[in-house]
């Protein structure tokens, strides 16, 4: 091989292997719905390695620096999330799959600024936020009195 040729080989290997760890690894994206959610400038699709299941499912994660991803599965229905609490650190990155199993809803915390679209039965919308302040925070369905109604939980963020 030209003796110019292997150096530059070399070269663009490391580039290859530094873009890949700053990018977080293997770039593998499972995208649980074909409706996306922007919040934050995320979309469903920039979601790494969801996991879904039973709505106690939570897959935590080591993302950028140290902070850690946490992945909740909400179902909602009639009047009611479940779980109806979710617990995370201040600097956690939350990823929520909000799946809606019956009537019209919405999964809202206004202090994040973080809501999903209004989805009907069987469709699920996964967004993402960064819980930055210790505190516990209401969430729950805009949808007409369903808080008031009882569907609200609450997101517990401690330091």
């Amino acid at each position: 091989m030209n003796k110019t040729i292997v150096p530059i080989l070399i070269v663009l290997l490391l580039i290859a292997v530094v873009f890949t760890v700053l990018r977080g690894g293997s770039g593998m994206v499972k995208d649980t719905d074909t409706r996306k959610s922007q919040v934050g400038g995320k979309t469903s699709s920039d979601i790494n390695n969801i996991e879904t299941g039973s709505p106690s499912n939570v897959t935590p994660e080591i993302t950028a620096g140290i902070s850690k991803k946490k992945s909740f599965t909400i179902e909602g229905s009639n009047y009611k999330f479940i779980p109806s609490e979710i617990k995370v650190k201040k600097g956690d990155t939350v990823e929520i799959v909000f799946k809606n199993t019956g009537g019209m809803h919405d999964w809202v915390i206004d202090e994040f600024n973080v809501r999903t679209n209004k989805i009907n039965s069987g469709e699920t919308e996964t967004i993402t936020f960064l819980a930055d302040k210790a505190g516990k925070y209401e969430y729950y369905c805009s949808v007409g009195q369903h808080r008031a109604m009882g569907m609200k939980g609450s997101l517990i963020v401690t330091e």
